[in-house]
């Protein structure tokens, strides 16, 4: 066995070869009378496969006279290629395996490659997964933004580095055996992963029950002004400061209905986000991006920083909660963050102050381990209006507690962000792997070669005789109707 390379820059017994003279792209739909006896049958939507690993769902039935007509047809061992953005990018392909009967049908968005007998399908399958296969697809992409695809002549043109036989077995049980230990690397990743979300879900779980401060607590036991104080303050200074804002006095809010909340410690309670926070929502201006210009100050939305202005709204410290938005839900991403200093916020973030001796980040943690579903509006564009959020319950702790919840939250989270960093880099590390094994198989680095084996140049003329044997079936030309393309 050696690796010798031929003038053709591939080992010696390889060949290149365009991909539409090995394989049939896009190959013809099946008759009526194939069909004619089946009732349902496999169908696969463009979200049961995967990204990068090759993996596809087969296991969606669906009734043939629904997908006959207007879906993608293929058979068992054929090759799904996604061609549509953002899909073909994130590596969609996979290979039809486990069809309930002869023929399956799935998205019109996949491009279908049908290898000869000659040519492992599993190997063809991996070609397609090399990301510089997919760089290169992007760079012929045609269409409109948001529907771009690929063409079939791409495929057809796609230079194709073709081993024997044999090896080409070689290469995939290698790939497989290789790809095998990182996946059980990256299922782990994803375990730690889990857990970390956990683990950040119990810390303030148990932050605002009291559980994290509580050996603080007794040590401070008498020394602290009570939480029901501090709201007293903060009601008394609102009242002072009306009149000098030309404000009426404050209403009297609603009663809190306790009942369904959890209990406190000692010296906490219940209360709303209008009895702590000072809302400034009417201070908000949307601009367009088009009418946005550049500048040094921060522009923040729903989800945070979005841009940069020329200009400011507000000037200080304040706390944004997201006004709407799937992420109110989905919760992705932090729904609540701070800003400081000089900024601008438009129409989708409620902006909120907090009095003295309350810290931004106690109230920060609050909203992003609170489930706020219940007091969210909306369907196709879920909200948090003003009136809900102030309705809020928040568990107020006395206020130098809530200093101390705060750095403990930080601390904390803060070693898990760290961890959370870590498992990532592992992650893209594993997916850098994945390629680098890939360009390995397609350079025929990965194996050894036999000189035993018949040459790929064997393997492509007796593809080449056996597809002119079967030129003449393959037309449907005077065929009776039931025996015509559907």
């Amino acid at each position: 066995m050696s690796n010798v390379v031929s003038p053709s820059g591939l080992p010696s017994g390889w060949a290149w070869v365009e991909l539409g003279d090995l394989a049939e792209v896009n190959p013809r739909r099946p008759t009526t009378s194939e069909l004619q006896h089946e009732n349902l049958v496999t169908f696969v939507p463009m979200s049961a496969v995967e990204q990068e690993t090759g993996i596809a769902d087969f296991s969606t039935l669906r009734p043939l006279t629904e997908v006959a007509r207007g879906y993608t047809a293929f058979r068992e061992s054929d090759i799904l290629f996604a061609k549509i953005t953002p899909c073909m990018e994130n590596g969609k392909v996979a290979i039809a395996r486990g069809l309930r009967s002869t023929w399956g049908f799935g998205s019109t968005e996949f491009h279908v490659l049908r290898p000869p007998d000659d040519v492992n399908p599993d190997y063809l399958l991996h070609f397609l997964l090399q990301g510089v296969v997919r760089r290169e697809a992007q760079r012929h992409m045609t269409g409109t933004a948001g529907q771009l695809r690929v063409p079939k002549e791409f495929l057809r043109q796609l230079q194709f580095p073709l081993p024997p036989l044999p090896e080409q077995r070689r290469i995939v049980a290698r790939l497989e055996e290789l790809f095998s230990r990182l996946d059980a690397g990256t299922a782990a990743l994803e375990q730690a992963r889990a857990q970390l979300a956990l683990y950040r879900q119990a810390v303030l779980r148990d932050a605002f029950q009291g559980k994290l401060t509580a050996a603080w607590r007794e040590a401070h036991r008498g020394e602290l002004e009570s939480a029901s104080a501090l709201l007293e303050r903060i009601r008394r200074e609102r009242e002072a400061a009306a009149p000098a804002r030309g404000r009426r006095q404050a209403r009297e809010p609603e009663p809190l209905d306790t009942s369904e909340l959890p209990e406190l410690p000692e010296g906490w309670v219940w209360a709303t986000v209008e009895d702590v926070a000072e809302n400034h929502d009417r201070l908000r201006v949307p601009v367009t991006s088009s009418d946005r210009k550049p500048g040094p100050y921060a522009y923040y939305g729903a989800s945070g920083v979005i841009d940069s202005v020329q200009d400011y709204l507000f000037d200080g410290d304040y706390l944004l909660l997201a006004e709407d938005g799937a992420n109110l839900l989905a919760r992705s991403t932090p729904i609540s963050f701070q800003a400081h200093g000089k900024f601008w916020v438009n129409n989708h973030a409620h902006v909120l102050s907090l009095p003295a001796g309350m810290p931004l980040s106690y109230l920060e943690h609050y909203f992003n381990s609170l489930n706020i579903a219940r007091y969210v509006t909306g369907t196709a564009q879920p909200k948090l209006t003003q009136k809900n959020m102030n309705s809020l319950p928040v568990p107020i702790a006395p206020p130098s507690e809530q200093m101390a919840i705060a750095y403990e939250v930080e601390r904390r989270l803060s070693v898990a962000d760290a961890t959370e960093r870590e498992l990532v880099g592992d992650s893209e590390r594993g997916l850098a792997l994945r390629q680098a094994i890939l360009r390995s198989a397609f350079s025929g680095k990965l194996v050894p070669q036999d000189p035993n084996d018949e040459p790929a140049d064997a393997l492509l003329a007796r593809i080449e005789q056996a597809r002119q044997a079967d030129q003449p079936t393959r037309s449907t030309r005077g065929k009776p109707a039931q025996e015509r393309l559907l």
